[in-house]
């Protein structure tokens, strides 16, 4: 049989009553944060022009577009919403040792998009976005950090698998168009890491989800491909990682979910970030610090954190994301690290700017990728220090449900209002009992 005839025979025989309950609500979760890190990002300069771009290939109206009222074929649709998704890096975060995957951003605008074309049930929609996110997280996880350091983006890459796994459980294909799927998928599949900090960043899932519905698509009307992608020896596992032995992706499935490790973003930025925001922010806080009391902040961090996030000298407020010295530098001065600080302005602002230069960081091995060990020291000779063990948001140090919702409300009411923002949690939250998935994605427009 081999591998990807295995997980494809658990994405389409797989029923929703077997989904254990803690994996429904953490789809639900990854749903709401997902809908809300979208509608923040409407108002993007290059959503406008992902727009423009569709509305001008046309296409049949078949799903929304989130928080823009705009309909488009299904495609399009996918396309627009997980770029929304991921732009503001803003979303959700699966991040053992070996990986960091975003699942949500390519997966649920697969969802949305065919669950509001084909009128399809909130279960549906929870199993297939259950589904989809935990193929992604184990291929992630299996082909592991060979990916990443050869320059590959594992959301643009397994992400496009795993949106052709929610295509292919959405459309009710059996195993063998299944795998058809993930190999349509798996020769579409790529995304490489040198564009972070710029507008193409965020195309990665977009494209990916867009993939995805076509792979589900074009495999339901007849088009085959591989039925051994994953695991051939020129397969998805030899050309992303020159790794072929994939048998442990297919263990425990339906026992172990991958998908609950993940975790939520409290800041709007990479990740690896985010322990060393946390630390600034506690001993700011702490103290009452302002850039002009501080000599240098030092942080010590895993490798990866500099990898992902080196550039010294952003330039852009998309860039500043990818700079763990702006963000040590917003955290201290500003007490945050949302939307507002990774502005162009907020790049460029002399105050921090200035801070950003005595920001120096230490990597090391020892260190896990949600650790950061953090020293400040001050102009009064005072040295401060501060060791977060797992930062916000991570597996290990989880957001509450009522700061996700806080999370989404922050960033739905600008764009629906309370009202507006109080009817989508309260669609996510009943998702398993709604009829038309297309309610859901309807009701992320403004009234």
């Amino acid at each position: 049989m081999g591998v990807t005839l295995d997980l494809a025979r658990f994405v389409s025989e797989t029923p929703y009553r077997e989904l254990p309950p803690e994996v429904a609500h953490r789809a639900k979760q990854y749903v709401l944060d997902g809908i809300g890190v979208a509608l923040g990002a409407v108002g993007h300069p290059a959503v406008g022009s992902l727009m423009a771009y569709a509305e001008e290939m046309g296409g049949n109206p078949q799903a929304t577009v989130i928080g823009r009222g705009t309909r488009l074929n299904a495609t399009f649709a996918a396309l627009l919403n997980g770029y929304m998704a991921h732009v503001l890096d803003y979303d959700d975060s699966y991040m053992p040792p070996e990986t960091i995957l975003h699942g949500t951003s390519p997966i649920l605008p697969v969802v949305l998009a065919l669950g509001e074309w084909k009128r399809l049930s909130g279960r549906e929609a929870i199993a297939a976005f259950a589904l989809g996110f935990e193929l992604a997280a184990r291929v992630s996880r299996g082909l592991g950090r060979a990916v990443q350091e050869g320059g590959w983006h594992v959301t643009a890459t397994m992400g496009t698998l795993g949106a052709a796994t929610a295509a292919s459980r959405l459309l009710g294909l059996d195993a063998r168009r299944t795998a058809y799927a993930l190999g349509i998928a798996g020769t579409s599949a790529s995304g490489i890491g040198e564009v972070h900090g710029s507008m193409c960043k965020a195309f990665h899932p977009g494209k990916a989800a867009m993939h995805g519905v076509m792979a589900g698509l074009l495999a339901e009307k007849g088009l085959d491909s591989s039925e051994q992608v994953l695991e051939a020896s020129r397969g998805v596992g030899w050309a992303f990682a020159r790794k072929r032995d994939l048998d442990a992706l297919s263990e425990g499935l339906g026992a172990h979910w991958e998908m609950l490790q993940g975790g939520f973003k409290p800041y709007s930025c990479g990740v690896v970030a985010h322990p060393a925001i946390d630390g600034v922010i506690e001993l700011r806080n702490e103290h009452g610090l302002k850039a002009g009391d501080v000599e240098s902040i030092h942080a010590r961090t895993n490798p990866y954190t500099m990898f992902a996030m080196g550039k010294m000298k952003p330039r852009t407020g998309l860039e500043g994301k990818f700079s763990t010295v702006h963000c040590a530098a917003v955290a201290l001065i500003d007490g945050e690290a949302r939307v507002a600080q990774y502005t162009d302005a907020r790049v460029d602002d002399p105050e921090v700017a200035g801070l950003r230069d005595r920001v120096t960081i230490q990597t090391d091995e020892a260190v896990r990728k949600d650790e950061a060990w953090i020293r400040i020291t001050l102009r009064d000779g005072r040295v401060l220090e501060r060791h977060v063990e797992h930062c916000t948001g991570s597996r290990d140090n989880p957001m509450s449900q009522e700061a996700l919702e806080a999370k989404f409300r922050s960033l739905a009411e600008p764009v629906l209002g309370p009202r507006g923002a109080d009817r989508v949690v309260g669609l996510v939250r009943g998702l398993d009992e709604l009829a038309d998935v297309g309610e859901l994605a309807r009701a992320t427009v403004p009234l």
